[in-house]
């Protein structure tokens, strides 16, 4: 994402920092609409083209709790910006995991290495953008990847609004 030339990049980052969190943990889901016009800008600036937008999935004990995927509420808003399909559908969280905040690389990995399934009859032969809020380790993408490729997707491009460091 790019920062506004009157701000510097952390001040913006630690904005988009605090924008997610309060999406994803205060319940304030008007901001998946800037955040998701933020996103669009992205994939325009990147000149990204792909079939199916697919937000990273929580598993349904996770999304019992909170109510709502932070991550389908901005893919929702890219997607009809970007005039593409959201399927929520294509990916499963097929296990549990642990929350991944507090966790080193390599049990990041470990966490969510298997957790995905994605369905062939909807992913063959599609370019994907999959989507999440922050990415850290890259372990959620890539485990999300491995799921969608075994599936005969064509491509896959990871975009998330925010960075966070592993410390």
């Amino acid at each position: 994402l790019h920062s506004s030339p009157t701000r510097r990049s952390s001040d913006l980052e630690g904005i988009l920092r605090d924008a997610v969190h309060a999406l994803k943990y205060e319940d304030t889901q008007e901001l998946a609409q800037p955040l998701g016009e933020r996103l669009f800008a992205a994939i325009e600036a990147l000149n990204w083209t792909f079939d199916i937008l697919i937000p990273v999935p929580l598993h349904m004990l996770r999304l019992r709790d909170r109510g709502y995927n932070q991550s389908q509420r901005m893919g929702a808003v890219l997607a009809a910006l970007a005039q593409v399909p959201l399927n929520e559908e294509a990916l499963q969280r097929q296990r549990h995991t642990r929350p991944q905040v507090g966790l080193n690389q390599q049990e990041r990995r470990s966490n969510v290495e298997g957790a995905f399934i994605a369905d062939a009859n909807i992913l063959h032969n599609r370019k994907v953008l999959l989507l999440d809020d922050v990415q850290t380790s890259g372990a959620t993408f890539q485990s999300c990847a491995n799921a969608i490729l075994t599936a005969n997707a064509s491509a896959v491009y990871g975009l998330s609004v925010t960075r966070a460091v592993l410390k």
